[in-house]
């Protein structure tokens, strides 16, 4: 029987809390997928069933019930579903996609007469290991994949590589790993010095096999025509070698592989008319065909009221082959013409056209006369201004096209020497030649968010079709190509003095929205050796991608600058010139230069790069001789990277923080509160953050005011002040949420929760963590510069949950969802090891350890202390001895051993158990052990970010094996230990042998 609407309305939220309770509740998830499907959530109802069955798979082997099996059958037939919801399947849909996909967009309108092709897709996809869809341009290939790809993420993981940027083969394996969030890198950050410079371990295939290996994925790459030989290469390699992998591929070409499908996209059919003898269509509509149908939509979104004569149409699609991007072109005109005029129009066009190449596809030769059509109404100007612009790859905005393309020829005056009523023509004439190419559908627009505004995008086929037209003016391109430089050079600076200023907020969604214009260039300028470009264009992607937390694509240019560096000033001595010339290049802004230094020298700190971090100081004294640096920020950042001993650093923060200059003085704060955190001073470490935060306020500085909020949440939760933390960290996802880092800010609503429990509110917490969750799935996991599925802000949610089901004494539900955070977090990263040296994983790591302990499974919480153990501790304790400039960040360090002697210390007391038929337990030495071993973590300050981490719990535990007195003796000694003594001990104990963790 079925319920009336409303009751399974009321039943949907209480059936959801229960299956998240219950995330192996057979039953309950049948009830849920059933109260699903009747109130229009299909989609979401078999999302859930891929889901469980999932989990019923990995964690108990077994296969979905019967009675659950019907239910998904049932669903799938129809036979269970009603009235959809508010917002429909589709709204379902793509929140359950969005945590498991990267790249794929949303679609901007209906995709009309493709279902028989998605269908046979589908269904290659299913059945073969590699797919490609061939067609020429304007097919809608990408299109059609982009749904595949948001159909197959709503039970399995996808990514999808867009290469229509890419142009050397050689960057094919590359852009792949990038996106995923892989390549060399992650390797940088991760490696020791010397295994870095071998070249044989930068493969990023290597990095993309060992992601790729374990987890079924289904990687879509686009646009493979243009480098399909290096596409084919890595599509073999990878299928080789990752079983679980599939990959569809788009292209004109075939890859020609082994283990390729081919499915040929063919045009969209037209329906075929009877006549009268009038030569009209006898009955029926224009949307009798798919692509009459596509004619029509999209001439009545133009024009509502459009004339639509179904034979006109007809032919119209016909001539057109029915290549859906040529009927979409020319629905456009419907805006100012009718259907019989477009008609005869572009079949005058047509007949001259098909006396050209005929060895081209005669469907290519037909797209390219349309576009050719369109390009011929468009007056000389419009034609300049389009062969211009469609050399930016992402877009712009009318500032940036009046600076490439205010020198044109035709009609507007050349750069050069001019006054303003000059510009103001100039200015005028871009203006109108934009409103026309908006006007004849060769550009989109799109508004952004202020400060940018208003955004215009080319259709790629159409922006394709100007490259060529380019191309064939060698003069011309160069002009555009060294405008197009000029620009992003002079945008670069302007937003890298903002940012000193303290105008970082507004400057992100600036960098944001020309991200892919700046990465293009940044690479252009390496390759031709511009310097005066690469320097801004690197300095400003840089402070994004940290921002953004891109450190690995960061990390990566820093290393590519350093060595274009190298290789100038090898140049400048071969001929004789002055080594360090680039130093006295009046085109780079003086404080960019510093901060460029900085940049790279900040990531060969991080790396422990003696030889390089020595190369990068001399330049920048180099530079302080001829050019000292124009704003008292960077002159003080500047003092900060030249000091080579850790004890000058004191001296330099007070000076800073005793500085009339408000900017030096947050910046003394900031990095005052960073060293003291590090090195376990919490009360100080506080009072720097606290002032930080003030002086960001007073500045007006948004993005700093959001950080040293950060900074006190961190710093109350790791002190276990749990409430304390929920404001600060509020704060803090306000504002990253503002800068449009997403993921970010939904991490840090994951602490909010998390906290909210640690605070004794497990319900709050749940609520929060679970309003993050759909906050994540809405938003998806894909951003600017080589993003991966965030595998973070979903294990901070889990974590949440986990730590929200131990809270109310649901012991195996939480420390089931601990281990399926720890275990996505793995799948993500590629390794135990890569994923155990994200500083987040590595306390994700620690807190599930101890959850696991206390919950009594001691062999998951040694199995998952020896991630730690053969991840996180060799990188702590490498490169500490004989470096006087490593710095050991004591809570992190402390944290790690925390967990590892918890680890070690239950799984003793398991192994004396068993020996003893339950009632033995450890030895006297190692209760003593434990007892140390706690003692210099508290000592330390270990964090307790997460309740299980609580050292008092683990101290009760200690006196109750080892006694009060052995306690109190072992936390004297401790509090005795400082600085060098205390680092001594604190990696003695990390470093030591420990059998029971594997």
């Amino acid at each position: 029987m079925r319920w009336p609407p409303g009751r399974y309305e009321e039943a949907l939220p209480l059936l959801r809390e229960l299956c998240e309770r219950r995330p192996m509740d057979e039953p309950a998830h049948a009830k849920l997928m059933r109260v699903l499907a009747e109130t229009g959530r299909g989609n979401e109802a078999v999302a859930l069933y891929a889901q469980l069955r999932s989990r019923l798979a990995d964690g108990l082997g077994t296969d979905p019930s019967e009675e659950l099996s019907a239910v998904h059958v049932a669903i799938l037939r129809g036979e269970l579903g009603g009235v959809p919801a508010e917002g429909g399947d589709d709204d379902a849909s793509a929140t359950a996609a969005a945590p498991w996909s990267i790249g794929l967009r949303a679609e901007p309108n209906a995709l009309i007469g493709r279902d028989a092709d998605l269908a046979a897709v589908h269904a290659l996809v299913d059945s073969s290991r590699v797919v490609t869809i061939l067609g020429p341009g304007g097919t809608g290939k990408t299109r059609l994949a982009n749904r595949v790809g948001a159909t197959h993420a709503e039970h399995g993981r996808v990514a999808l590589v867009e290469l229509v940027g890419v142009r050397s083969g050689e960057d094919v394996a590359a852009a792949v790993a990038g996106t995923l969030g892989l390549g060399d890198a992650e390797r940088l950050m991760m490696e020791p010095v010397t295994r870095r410079r071998s070249r044989a371990a930068a493969d990023p295939r290597d990095r993309l096999k060992q992601s790729l290996a374990s987890t079924p994925t289904l990687l879509i790459l686009d646009n493979c025509e243009q480098v399909v030989g290096a596409c084919a290469d890595l599509v073999a390699d990878l299928t080789a070698s990752c079983p679980h992998l599939t990959v569809l591929t788009t292209s004109r070409i075939p890859l020609m592989i082994s283990a390729e499908w081919t499915y040929p996209l063919a045009p969209l059919p037209v329906a075929h008319l009877a006549l009268d003898d009038g030569g009209r269509g006898s009955g029926g509509t224009a949307e009798g065909s798919p692509a009459t149908e596509l004619f029509a939509a999209r001439a009545r979104a133009v024009r509502p009221s459009v004339r639509l004569d179904v034979a006109a149409v007809a032919r119209l699609c016909t001539a057109l082959d029915g290549l859906p991007l040529a009927i979409e072109l020319a629905a456009a005109r419907v805006r100012t013409m009718s259907v019989e005029q477009i008609n005869a129009r572009l079949i005058d066009r047509f007949t001259l056209l098909n006396s050209g190449d005929r060895a081209a596809p005669h469907r290519h030769r037909t797209l390219h006369a349309v576009i050719d059509w369109s390009w011929n109404l468009l007056d000389a100007r419009e034609q300049d201004a389009m062969r211009r612009l469609c050399y930016f790859p992402g877009g712009f905005g009318i500032d940036t096209a009046r600076r490439v393309i205010g020198g044109m020829d035709g009609g507007v005056a050349t750069v050069g020497g001019r006054d303003a009523a000059a510009d103001s023509s100039v200015d005028r004439a871009v203006d109108d030649a934009i409103t026309g190419l908006v006007e004849q559908s060769m550009l989109e627009v799109a508004e952004v968010d202020e400060p940018v505004g208003l955004r215009y995008h080319m259709l790629e086929t159409v922006r394709e079709f100007g490259l060529q037209l380019l191309e064939s003016r060698p003069g011309e391109r160069d002009e555009v190509e060294e405008h197009f430089c000029e620009w992003a050079a002079e945008a670069s600076t302007r937003i890298t003095k903002q940012i000193i200023r303290g105008g970082t907020a507004e400057s992100m969604i600036e960098i944001e929205v020309e991200h892919e214009n700046l990465v293009f260039v940044l690479r252009a300028a390496l390759e031709s050796g511009r310097t005066a470009v690469v320097l801004p264009v690197f300095t400003v992607l840089s402070v994004f991608w940290s921002i953004r937390g891109s450190h690995a694509e960061a990390a990566l240019w820093s290393e590519r600058v350093q060595a274009h560096w190298n290789a100038l000033e090898a140049r400048a001595q071969g001929s004789g010139q002055e080594r360090t010339a680039w130093a006295h290049d009046a085109a780079i802004d003086t404080d960019v230069l510093y901060l460029a230094l900085l940049i790279v020298i900040g990531y060969q700190l991080f790396l422990n790069d003696r030889r390089a971090i020595a190369r990068t100081r001399g330049r920048i004294r180099t530079l302080q001789r001829t050019r000292p640096p124009s704003s008292a920020e960077a002159a003080y950042l500047v003092r900060l990277a030249t000091v080579t001993r850790p004890t000058r650093l004191g001296r330099m923060f007070a000076r800073g923080a005793r500085s009339g200059d408000p900017g030096v003085r947050a910046l003394a704060h900031s990095f005052r509160a960073n060293t003291h955190e590090n090195a376990g001073r919490w009360a100080a470490a506080r009072r720097d953050a606290t002032a930080a935060l003030g002086l960001a306020r007073q500045r007006g500085d948004r993005w700093s005011e959001g950080m040293a909020a950060q900074m006190l949440g961190q710093l109350s939760g790791q002190a276990g002040r749990h409430r304390e933390a929920v404001d600060y960290y509020r704060l803090a996802a306000k504002v990253l949420w503002e800068v449009h880092a997403y993921e970010e800010s939904i991490q840090m609503r994951g602490f909010i929760a998390a906290a909210l429990v640690g605070a004794g509110q497990p319900e709050a917490g749940r609520r929060e963590a679970l309003a993050a969750r759909g906050a994540g799935e809405v938003v998806g996991a894909s951003a600017p510069g080589g993003r991966h599925p965030d595998s973070q802000y979903r294990a901070a949610i889990a974590a949440a949950l986990a730590e929200a089901d131990l809270a109310e004494g649901d012991v195996d539900g939480g420390v089931r969802r601990y281990w399926e955070a720890v275990m996505d977090g793995i799948g993500v990263h590629g390794t135990e090891r890569s994923a155990a040296v994200d500083p987040y994983m590595g306390l994700l790591i620690a807190a599930a350890t101890c959850a696991h302990a206390a919950g009594g499974h001691a062999a998951a919480a040694c199995r998952l202390a020896g991630l730690l153990a053969r991840g996180v501790v060799p990188r702590l304790t490498s490169g500490v001895a004989g470096s006087r400039e490593s710095v050991v960040d004591l809570p992190v360090t402390a944290s790690v051993l925390l967990a590892m002697t918890v680890a070690e210390f239950v799984g003793g007391d398991a192994a004396g158990d068993d020996a003893a038929g339950g009632d033995g337990g450890p030895d006297t030495e190692a209760s003593a052990r434990f007892a140390r071993e706690l003692a210099l973590a508290e000592r330390a300050h270990a964090r307790q970010d997460y309740p299980s981490m609580s050292i008092g719990r683990w101290l009760d535990a200690a006196r109750r094996a080892a006694g009060d007195v052995e306690v109190e003796a072992a936390r004297r000694h401790a509090a005795g230990l400082v600085g060098p003594a205390l680092i001594r001990e604190l990696l003695a104990a990390l470093s030591r042998d420990r059998p029971a963790l594997g």
